[in-house]
């Protein structure tokens, strides 16, 4: 990913002071990451905040933060705290900040591999109101990348003027692993945990077994129902020959479960 042409790493710039009058003042719903800083860099501001917090975790400020990521001013660093502390990467304590696990682990994974590092922040961010926002829609289908802008433009109240900040989000929620992008289609996170299984009266429905390759008909140690249903097609059902009374038991309880568990049936008394 390269640097917005926009970005700056110095305080005071006076490229930046322009910009910053061109742009239509907006009240923006939610916080957004700067877009004066690229999404590398920032990156490489919340691995600063780990190492200059140090074993003691402790809070730490702008200005020793700089000191360890040599190039980048306690001004620039600055810019990306709101969005850091909104997610909940960075907890505020007075005019410092102390990193939050998430980062230690960061800047752990770091050192071993720098490409999947990144996904030790997934669980902090899959909680933010932007990756929430985009679940409850990407459960349903895919988006397009211009589609996801668009959602977390009405949601945050952005203007097209918010654009980059926009895609900066949406790398960090690509990047942790909180949604996926690929191929400029976005889609919901692999590592989405699966709705719990839903309960038949006080007892936990069992976890579907991995489908088994089918049956063929008329062996000699199976039986096979045909359960009609008015204008639909029968229902075809397959049991084994030797089920007794409490195999039978077993079976319509598991049957009914998964099947609303299947269907979104809401469970019975």
């Amino acid at each position: 990913m390269s640097d917005n042409p926009n970005n700056t790493d110095d305080a005071g710039d006076a490229t930046v002071g322009a910009a910053s009058s061109a742009r239509p003042k907006t009240v923006l719903a939610k916080t957004l990451p700067t877009e004066r800083v690229s999404t590398e860099k920032q990156l490489s501001v919340l691995r600063a905040y780990a190492a200059a917090s140090g074993h003691d975790k402790r809070p730490v400020s702008n200005d020793e933060v700089a000191a360890i990521y040599d190039g980048l001013a306690a001004s620039s660093i600055s810019l990306c705290n709101p969005f850091f502390a909104d997610v909940g990467l960075l907890v505020p304590e007075g005019r410092k900040q102390r990193p939050s696990q998430a980062v230690f682990d960061y800047l752990h994974a770091y050192e071993w591999n720098p490409e999947t590092a990144a996904l030790k922040l997934g669980p902090v961010l899959a909680e933010s109101w932007a990756a929430k926002t985009l679940t409850t829609r990407l459960a349903f289908r895919q988006l397009t990348k211009d589609e996801t802008i668009g959602v977390l433009a009405d949601e945050s109240k952005a203007t097209k003027g918010h654009r980059r900040n926009l895609e900066i989000l949406l790398d960090f929620l690509s990047l942790s692993g909180a949604v996926r992008l690929e191929g400029g289609m976005v889609m919901k996170s692999a590592t989405q945990s699966a709705p719990p299984a839903p309960t038949v009266g006080n007892v936990s429905e069992i976890p579907a077994t991995p489908k088994q390759p089918m049956r063929e008909k008329n062996q000699d140690d199976v039986e096979e129902f045909t359960i009609p249903i008015p204008l639909k097609k029968p229902a075809i059902i397959t049991f084994p020959k030797d089920i007794d009374a409490d195999d039978w038991t077993m079976v319509t309880t598991m049957m009914a479960a998964y099947m609303r568990r299947l269907k979104g049936f809401d469970a019975k008394p």
